[in-house]
């Protein structure tokens, strides 16, 4: 999510109005009819797009995880698998098996789906 969309899915953000403010934790995001409501301390304040501004969403312990798995697969140019779907766009990058139970299927059903795996290395560009 780049740092100038608005919530598009509930839980705890970091919020601030333009480039020059303090990052803010936000204690909540829910979402009512697809209308993203501010909630501090369990009282519900403006919507998300009344409030505008840049949003981040504070991600849960396991994406956090894979987060710094992928990071270290960079830096040490580990080998990895990749998912594609049948129209040739990454889907995973990792095990195959975690992306098909994170979809609830197995690795078959997706590859007879048209899924296809890749084993590529994971290089960090040097800017």
């Amino acid at each position: 999510m780049e740092a100038d969309q608005l919530p598009t899915k509930p839980g705890p953000y970091y919020w601030r109005k333009s480039d020059e403010d303090e990052w803010t934790r936000v204690f909540n995001v829910r979402l009512s009819n697809s209308i993203g409501l501010c909630v501090d301390e369990g009282f519900y304040h403006e919507s998300v797009e009344h409030r505008g501004g840049q949003w981040l969403p504070i991600p849960t312990a396991d994406e956090l995880v894979k987060l710094q798995a992928t990071k270290k697969m960079v830096d040490e140019g580990q080998d990895a698998f990749m998912a594609f779907d049948k129209h040739g766009r990454v889907r995973h990058l990792g095990d195959v098996r975690d992306y098909a139970k994170l979809v609830g299927r197995t690795w078959q059903e997706l590859a007879e789906e048209g899924y296809t795996c890749e084993l590529v290395t994971i290089i960090k560009e040097e800017k």
